[in-house]
């Protein structure tokens, strides 16, 4: 985590792979890459010695393949689609009781209301440190390796998510889904409170039940 931390200073980190005693990282924007090269070393508090900062050249087809897909889901995220069309719903119990320590599952629902049919290429999800105070994931088919999925008019894809939190976990949590069209990105944003004074709902949920009030 203070890895990741110190990463995030320079720009919003993407993905990351530890390498042995080394980082690889794709940050989300080229220019964050750009000045963490130029810096030529990171500081991260309580490492022995700076982490060096230089490009990594990816070797081997498969690499390059990955490294080819990955370029090209960054440049569509650089401009992100609304895509009004496009309807997203979360589908869960806003009172189902989540405390800290404990997990939370649930499914997002894509529905095409256009008349274009989408191909939808993969769902994607920033890296999170494995010792983050919550962790969200998507269940089922692993990001990226499933078949592209055909939206017609109509049409859903529904996309399991579970958020497992830590003992202690407090306060609100985030994360952006980003569905991957063959021609443009659609990201939306995962917001969860997590607590042990009251049962975690929704933000969503929370402002409801405000307006109600």
């Amino acid at each position: 985590a203070a890895v990741h931390a110190a990463l995030e200073e320079y720009g919003r980190v993407w993905l990351m792979q530890q390498m042995g005693s080394k980082w690889v990282v794709t940050f989300r924007a080229a220019s964050a890459a750009s000045s963490f090269i130029a810096s030529g070393a990171l500081v991260v508090e309580g490492a022995p010695r700076p982490f060096k900062a230089e490009h990594f050249h990816v070797v081997g087809k498969k690499n390059s393949a990955d490294e080819d897909r990955l370029r090209t889901l960054l440049v569509k995220m650089e401009h992100p689609s609304r895509l009004g069309s496009m309807q997203i719903e979360d589908c869960r119990e806003p009172s189902a009781p989540v405390a800290a320590g404990t997990s939370l599952d649930w499914s997002i629902r894509l529905t095409n209301r256009g008349r274009q049919p989408r191909t939808l290429l993969s769902v994607e999800l920033p890296y999170q440190p494995a010792d983050a105070a919550v962790c969200f994931s998507l269940k089922g088919t692993p990001q990226s390796k499933g078949k592209p999925v055909q939206l017609s008019q109509t049409f859903s894809h529904t996309q399991a998510v579970r958020l497992v939190s830590r003992p202690g976990a407090a306060g609100v949590f985030r994360t952006r889904l980003v569905f991957n069209f063959s021609t443009c990105v659609l990201e939306h944003e995962v917001a969860v409170e997590v607590g042990d004074a009251a049962p975690p709902r929704s933000l969503a949920a929370t402002a409801a039940a405000a307006a109600e009030a």
